[in-house]
């Protein structure tokens, strides 16, 4: 018993130490405002021919916190997209044995003015692959005065399918394309 005491006042202080450690570099967090799975529903010759787009489908909330310690520590932070099929073939699949090329679909980055205004920015379009790609940053340098905590700042993801038209490639227009039940998982992640 006096063992397991002992290991978890062990415990109780590393978690601690390492709380205060986090504290004193600040942090980024990432939380999802709106949007959530995108569905493209080609039911039109027009939609067929010239594609979907949905403007702002999604909108992360990136919350800066700065504890106002001076530290060598960046804040800077980069919000990156990819493919998350786990073959890596670099294909969307359909229900059944059909396929579209992963950049059929397109994802445009947009910051808000907020956040524009610490100088972060968004890029795109940008073609979806299976290797992570930019579609924000903030090159923040650290502030020796501290920044306060700021509130949730927007970036808001555009998505387009079909939009780009031929000649083939880089055209990802979907005439002559075997209709079917596309799905493709987008992985989404913030480092900073």
């Amino acid at each position: 018993m006096k063992t397991v005491i002992i290991c978890l006042a062990c415990i109780i202080f590393i978690l601690l130490f390492f709380n205060v450690n986090c504290e004193a570099q600040g942090s980024v967090r990432i939380t999802v405002q709106s949007g959530g799975n995108v569905s493209f529903v080609f039911n039109s010759i027009d939609k067929y021919k010239n594609g979907i787009t949905y403007t702002n489908w999604t909108s992360f909330g990136i919350t800066v916190e700065d504890t106002g310690v001076v530290t060598s520590y960046s804040n800077a932070w980069k919000l990156e997209f990819k493919d998350n099929n786990a073959d890596g073939d670099g294909l969307i699949n359909g229900s059944g044995a059909n396929t579209l090329l992963l950049t059929t679909l397109r994802v445009t980055g947009t910051v808000n003015a907020s956040l524009a205004a610490k100088g972060a920015v968004a890029f795109g379009p940008l073609p979806l692959t299976i290797a992570d790609q930019k579609i924000a940053e903030d090159l923040d340098i650290p502030n020796a005065a501290g920044e306060p905590v700021y509130p949730p700042d927007l970036v808001l993801i555009t998505y387009a399918c079909g939009t780009i038209p031929c000649p083939c490639p880089p055209g990802n227009t979907l005439l002559g394309q075997i209709p079917d039940y596309y799905v493709v998982d987008i992985e989404v992640t913030l480092t900073g």
